[in-house]
């Protein structure tokens, strides 16, 4: 029997199970019996296969967590667990190299599981990697009002929210018992049930009674790209003297994926008897040049005369800069629509929001060529400079007007009042 092992180690450890199998029971079908061996004996020659786990250490853990050895269609367990919250779990991945391997190569029992079963279907590689593929969570990186409760607002002041993704609009529409997004008779999506909102929470108390949902003073959420906007009820106005908690639920997930918040998000903030029904006084406007650093349109106050020429190019991105004496909506610095003078036909309106990051080298040199033109002394400084980028639209069948134009710019404040500015321009 010692030859026979050293010769030939897979034929030892068949003649093993053989006789293992037969003594278990002798009714077992003959066919069973040879599959069970053929299976043994595979599972005693299978091709060993070298496996490494990669993830970044401070977003989660694999077990196992180092390199371990696997057999060809010998099923083995992995798991993932996360440590840092803001990075949610994808799915399995695995790669031979650089390569991605394919469904042929690899099988997961559940590749969006953290915890699976994984098969190797192929000898091909000696040695394949497995990594999770984790994506960045979304989070609020800016809400209005943001001062707490402190400093009363007025009443009408709307709440904006924005997120570091896009958000997806389905993460505020009701779902009825089977999960289906509602509709109206309109086919309009429904936003609230029993009066309250889904993933938004509302409340609001006023001298010194217990917190009620809120959801009454607000219109249905408005959602545009990354954000998200509750404007005030005009026709049932938000108790005076109200203290108002906003609560932004954790299944707010992102545009085109199912990764949400890591935890809900509240802020808090008062109103006095007040309200605000003026649209804010434009101090500056501008426009950078191609190179997008110096100005080569600005308008200070309500001049009728602006310094340097515009001409819009069609597809080519611009910034755009507005300063005003009220504080400037966050998120929608305002509309802009081009109107063709001579025919009178209206481009369709676009809606854009400001550029956040102000320290960009770009962003600074914008706000110091404002501020000489705004004064050149340097004794008065623009206060609340908002930059937003602007892409004229390219020619079409329908739009496909060059000449003299007018172009029209609506600046809101937070409580949705605007002021509308015009401004001559070429359309090349």
């Amino acid at each position: 029997m010692s030859c026979l092992k050293n010769k030939s180690p897979g034929l030892f450890t068949a003649a093993l199970a053989l006789s293992a199998l037969l003594s278990v029971s002798c009714e077992q079908p003959e066919t069973d019996i040879l599959a069970l061996v053929d299976q043994k004996v595979w599972e005693a020659n299978a091709p060993r296969i070298q496996v490494s786990y990669e993830v970044d250490s401070d977003k989660g853990l694999t077990i196992p967590s180092v390199s371990s050895e696997a057999k060809q269609r010998l099923p083995f367990t992995v798991s993932y667990t996360p440590i840092n919250q803001e990075w949610a779990f994808a799915q399995w991945t695995a790669y031979h190299d650089s390569t991605p391997l394919t469904s042929g190569d690899i099988y997961f029992e559940n590749s969006s599981n953290t915890v699976t079963q994984v098969i190797i279907l192929t000898d091909k590689y000696d040695r394949i990697t497995l990594k999770p593929q984790l994506e960045e969570r979304l989070r609020v990186w800016d809400w209005r009002p943001n001062g707490g409760t402190d400093t009363p607002l007025v009443k009408n002041t709307s709440i904006v929210v924005r997120f570091t993704q896009n958000i997806a609009g389905e993460s505020f529409i009701i779902r009825n018992e089977q999960g289906r997004l509602q509709y109206d008779e309109n086919y309009e999506p429904v936003y609230r049930a029993a009066g309250e909102f889904r993933n938004i929470t509302i409340l609001g108390s006023s001298y010194g009674n217990e917190p009620v949902n809120f959801a009454r003073y607000f219109n249905d959420p408005v959602i545009q790209g990354d954000t998200l906007r509750l404007e005030p009820n005009p026709l049932d106005a938000i108790p005076s003297y109200s203290y108002i908690t906003v609560i932004l639920g954790q299944g707010i997930n992102s545009s085109g994926t199912q990764v949400t918040l890591s935890a809900p998000f509240l802020f808090q903030y008062a109103v006095s008897n007040k309200f605000d029904d003026e649209g804010p006084h434009i101090l500056f406007f501008g426009v950078s040049g191609d190179d997008g650093e110096t100005l080569s349109f600005a308008a200070v106050g309500e001049e009728d005369a602006p310094v340097g020429d515009f001409t819009l190019h069609p597809g080519v991105p611009l910034y755009f800069m507005v300063s005003a004496n009220d504080t400037i909506s966050g998120m929608n610095i305002g509309q802009i629509r081009i109107t063709e003078i001579a025919e009178g036909v209206s481009y369709p309106p676009q809606a854009h929001w400001y550029t956040g990051d102000y320290n960009d080298p770009l962003r600074q040199n914008l706000i110091k060529n404002a501020e000489k033109i705004y004064d050149s002394s340097g004794t008065n400084k623009l206060e609340g400079i908002h930059i937003f980028s602007y892409t004229p639209l390219a020619r079409t069948e329908t739009y496909d007007y060059t000449g003299p134009m007018e172009l029209q710019v609506d600046v809101l404040d937070p409580q949705g009042n605007s002021t509308t500015r015009s401004y001559p321009v070429y359309r090349e």
